[in-house]
């Protein structure tokens, strides 16, 4: 008996091995190396964060709130207020002495591999026909929104948070059927969304919470679901740890430019035009690039099926539907509700609905959107036992897994731009810049204009910068110094944030300096500056105070119950 479950695991695994090699082998089909995206879209951006990660890795330290290998080597606070702790499961291979392009094989594979694993054990509190796993995980990873998220738009924080969806689900299902294990797995979802996206997390956590309400009018929730619950949210906090102290540290003492905030409305999906287009090319899928957020869909087979297991389980007229049934409206609904069918200019009207702007474009909500949809493609699933209409919804499947990967394939056709060999040594000469996380201070709009400005060594004025050779934690600025007559304070391009601690050196020497309230940026003391020389100005930015320690309390409590996690299933498996 027992040889028969490890047999069935090894045979578990391999599927979710081969599903998640199908779905990364083919953007690396081409033999000019690694695609570098399009123009406009967010790859650059989380590119600059990861090589600040990878470059305080490799030097066997901790990455510090600041940015100086990008975003124009100004230490703007990306890393303390845009969450990480996450990407560590992922970027691991660019530690790794091999080509960038295995590097990225790795990473890229290891995205599709854990949302596997994830839709895997959230599809096995359904059912364990083996079939009915494969389909289902094909849907979560074949649909046009996640393929967007990875293979067009590169967004890696909102790619991580719809990665990580499939767990919160599976875990909260563990906990409805009291099992304690539910507890462990509902915490890693849910800290996990924190450790990348705090905009996804927003969204899982309002979906728990309606989900939740749904339980309670319906009498289904209980004590020992309430205690489940709230084991799950304390055992997030030390997994979230540096997450939350990193940016409360930023965010309580500074104010800062968040991202831009647009009305939803003005980047809604156009239905059902986009599902039609999609179903049109079905059999002739049209490239990723052609998609943005006008267009963003998941897929019109993946809708189709869903309309049709609803249909279904309404003609059933059974009450134990009714949650399946419920679950298909709400993915409904919250297609709607990332449409033009939905006018959302009452947001930016209304103040008490203003903060729902937040999500910046409503295609978002699909994040969710995907996981409700499938739930009663699950039950149509089960309750099937024709064989003809069973193999009528394996060649559905069949043609969604075709139609996803030249999907992919046709994508990198498109793209024409190729990342150097040496990317994550030599960067991409700062040319990536934002103005998210920037400091707000009294002159902003000339500010931002000014960082610019300071970034590409143009600004007018008594001084000319330049900078040389920045490392993860410091940038070095040389100073030309054009005029006899300076100011009591000179300000520099540098970032300073409260909170944080720096090393300000100038020639090799520490230096006076302040925050300047103009600008945001350290200003040092004119009397130190060499008036006829070129003076080097260096400045470093050091780890916050608790960063090792909660880095360190968030490391072992992952790992103490992947530990507790794993020998709970292999027990349960070999028991049964």
């Amino acid at each position: 008996m027992k040889k028969k479950v490890i047999k069935i695991m090894m045979l578990e695994i391999s599927i979710i091995l081969l599903i998640s090699f199908v779905a990364t082998i083919p953007i690396f089909l081409n033999k000019s190396g690694v695609i570098s995206g399009v123009g406009h879209e967010d790859w650059a951006f989380h590119f600059g964060r990861v090589r600040s990660i990878i470059s305080a890795l490799k030097q066997g330290e901790l990455p510090v709130g600041g940015n100086y290998l990008d975003f124009a080597s100004q230490g703007i606070g990306v890393n303390a207020a845009y969450p990480f702790f996450s990407l560590y499961l992922f970027i691991w291979p660019f530690l790794l002495p091999i080509r960038l392009k295995y590097s990225v094989f790795v990473f890229v594979f290891l995205l599709n591999f854990i949302l596997a694993i994830n839709a895997w054990g959230f599809i096995s509190e359904f059912t364990q026909k083996i079939w009915i796993k494969i389909s289902v995980t094909l849907l979560f990873i074949f649909n046009n929104y996640h393929l967007l998220l990875m293979y067009k738009r590169m967004a890696l924080g909102e790619l991580l948070g719809y990665t990580m969806v499939p767990l919160v689900a599976w875990g909260l299902l563990r906990i409805w059927k009291n099992k304690k294990s539910g507890i462990i797995l509902l915490a890693w979802g849910v800290s996990l969304i924190i450790n990348s996206h705090i905009l996804s997390l927003v969204i899982v956590i309002l979906a728990l919470i309606l989900v939740e309400l749904t339980r309670i009018i319906g009498r289904k929730f209980n004590i020992m679901e309430l205690k489940y619950l709230l084991s799950a949210a304390l055992l997030t906090l030390p997994m979230a740890s540096v997450t939350v102290y990193n940016f409360l540290t930023i965010s309580l003492q500074n104010k800062y430019v968040t991202p831009a905030i647009t009305i939803p409305l003005n980047d809604s999906s156009i239905l059902p035009g986009i599902y039609l287009l999609d179903l049109k090319h079905i059999l002739n899928p049209i490239p990723l690039t052609m998609l943005n957020a006008k267009t963003w869909n998941v897929s019109a087979l993946l809708l189709i099926l869903s309309v049709i297991a609803i249909v279904y389980l309404l003609a059933k007229r059974n009450v134990d539907n009714l949650y399946y049934i419920l679950s298909g409206a709400v993915g409904l609904l919250l297609l709607v509700l990332s449409s033009n069918m939905v006018n959302w200019n009452f947001t930016e009207k209304i103040n008490i609905f203003s903060s729902i702007r937040v999500i910046q474009f409503p295609g978002r909500l699909l994040m969710i959107a995907v996981l409700f949809l499938i739930i009663p493609i699950i039950k149509l699933m089960i309750d099937i036992k024709l064989p003809t209409i069973k193999a009528a919804m394996m060649i559905t499947i069949l043609i969604f897994l075709i139609n996803g990967i030249m999907t992919i394939g046709r994508t990198t056709a498109t793209y024409n731009n190729y990342l150097p060999e040496d990317i994550m040594t030599v960067g991409m000469n700062n040319q990536v810049f934002t103005t998210d996380y920037y400091p707000e201070a009294k002159l902003n709009k000339k500010a931002m204009t000014a960082a610019v400005r300071v970034s590409h060594s143009y600004i007018d004025g008594p001084i000319t910068y330049g900078w040389s050779n920045p490392t993860f934690k410091s940038a070095q600025y040389q100073i030309k110094v054009n005029t006899n007559k300076l100011p009591s304070y000179v300000v520099t391009p540098a970032i300073m944030y409260h909170g944080f601690q720096y090393d300000v050196r100038l020639n090799g020497h520490a230096v006076q300096w302040k925050r300047d309230a103009d600008y945001g940026t350290i200003a040092i003391k004119a009397k130190q500056i060499h008036l006829t020389k070129l003076n080097k100005l260096e400045v470093t930015i050091k780890p916050l105070k608790f960063e090792m320690l909660l880095t360190i309390i968030n490391g072992l409590t992952y790992l103490i119950t992947m530990v507790v996690i794993a020998c709970f299933f292999i027990k349960t498996k070999l028991a049964n």
